[in-house]
């Protein structure tokens, strides 16, 4: 379970890059909404709980959450799983071939910003 913890902590950045998610933080939500949909991490679950309340209350991102949160899950129950993807061997293949070969797309960006 450690090596788990720790891979998945080495690649969360690639999921970033592989949604097209940036790095403000309603967007770490939504990548943990999509994380959960991979792996259903306790952790993750947490943070889309807290994290949506916050950006909600504070940052009045109800747009964004609302519509991304789901997708961003079912963008993570489709895909193959990523968990025991070898990333560092595809550093130089391009990012389209990479999202289709793995069945990721990338979040609609209408409702991110």
């Amino acid at each position: 379970m450690a090596y788990l913890m720790r891979r998945f902590r080495q690649t969360h950045d690639v999921w970033h890059a592989l949604l097209g998610l940036g790095i403000l933080g309603h967007e770490e939500v939504i990548i943990h909404s999509f994380s959960f949909g991979q792996l259903r991490l306790p952790v993750s679950a947490m943070i889309m709980t807290f994290g949506t309340l916050k950006h909600i209350v504070l940052e009045r991102r109800w747009g964004a959450l609302r519509h991304s949160l789901r997708e961003a899950y079912d963008v993570g129950r489709a895909a193959e799983p990523l968990l025991e993807v070898t990333w560092e061997d595809q550093w130089a293949d391009p990012i389209a071939d990479v999202r289709a070969r793995y069945n990721v797309r990338v979040l609609e960006r209408q409702w991110l910003d």
